[in-house]
């Protein structure tokens, strides 16, 4: 019987967050995912309520919604093993490809409560700065956190999630960092594909004080243990951003000398080769008093 279960597919369940200006690239993502199967859901707002046309689900939303109170809906919406989120301005040469990765990671990784592409282009959890371990020969990254761009959820974390007051987050602050906390303290995993690329244009329309703020207060609803798992990671973080700058000076310093270094044994190579005058040598004397000839 375990073997039967084990053999049936993970059911994917797919969300498009979508806005004015974005729906032709909505659309787009939606038919190559629609085409080969799996259900797909447009969450959109527009200011002028168009409706955009599409062969899948759409659900209007008021226009004063921003990615948290969008990404609400879809957790509501939800149905299935995993919940498959993306934003309609990321970009990806294989849609099709990153779902067939995404469905095999969780697969194969039953832990797994968190999967994120790679992001390229605006993205501030890179795998420089989150990253802990690889597993799955090298492929997936375990990380500390992933953006929120393009993620997959598994349905124990989209039950949590659905707990949360979003209305303290509209523009969507701290809501991956949420996430992440609770497969943290419940033995998850996250994990980023070190295969699968999506690119994520620079810039933003929010402004991010009032975002900042919206985190903070969002984030006010974790646990105790998910609180004390941030003040690890932040302090984790912390101590990373000192040790990077740190390696960063020395590399600096050791170029430095490198440098002097090499002008040194230049002069050195000079001297034996020039019989230098004698105000050459003094000029010299007063430069660097340890070589000087």
């Amino acid at each position: 019987m375990t073997d039967l279960l084990a053999s049936v597919p993970l059911k994917i369940d797919i969300f498009v967050d979508s806005w004015t200006g974005k729906h032709q690239n909505a659309a787009h993502i939606a038919k190559a995912m629609h085409a080969i199967g799996y259900r797909v859901t447009i969450v959109y707002c527009d200011e002028n309520d168009i409706l955009p046309s599409d062969p899948c689900r759409l659900v209007l939303v008021p226009r004063e919604w921003f990615f948290g109170k969008k990404f609400e809906k879809c957790l509501n919406e939800f149905s299935g093993d995993i919940m498959l989120h993306i934003t309609a301005d990321a970009r990806c040469d294989d849609w099709c490809a990153l779902v067939r990765r995404c469905r095999e990671a969780f697969e194969r990784v039953p832990q797994l409560g968190i999967w994120s592409p790679t992001i390229e282009g605006s993205n501030c959890w890179t795998l420089e700065r989150t990253a802990i371990a690889t597993i799955e020969a090298g492929s997936l990254h375990l990380v500390t956190q992933t953006n929120e761009i393009v993620w997959a959820l598994s349905a124990e974390v989209v039950n949590h999630m659905r707990s949360f007051d979003f209305d303290k987050s509209n523009l969507g602050g701290g809501i991956d960092t949420a996430a992440a906390l609770f497969c943290h303290v419940n033995n998850k995993l996250i994990a980023v594909d070190g295969t699968v690329f999506v690119h994520h244009p620079h810039g933003t329309s929010y402004d991010s004080d009032e975002s900042r703020k919206q985190m903070e207060n969002f984030l006010k609803q974790l646990t105790a243990q998910e609180q004390a798992q941030h003040e690890l990671i932040r302090e984790y973080f912390n101590r990373s951003h000192i040790i990077t700058e740190r390696d960063g000076l020395r590399a600096e310093r050791d170029a430095l000398k490198t440098e002097r270094d090499g002008l040194l044994n230049l002069i050195e190579i000079w001297r034996r080769r020039l019989r230098w005058p004698l105000w050459v040598r003094a000029r010299l004397r007063e430069l660097f008093p340890r070589h000087s000839p």
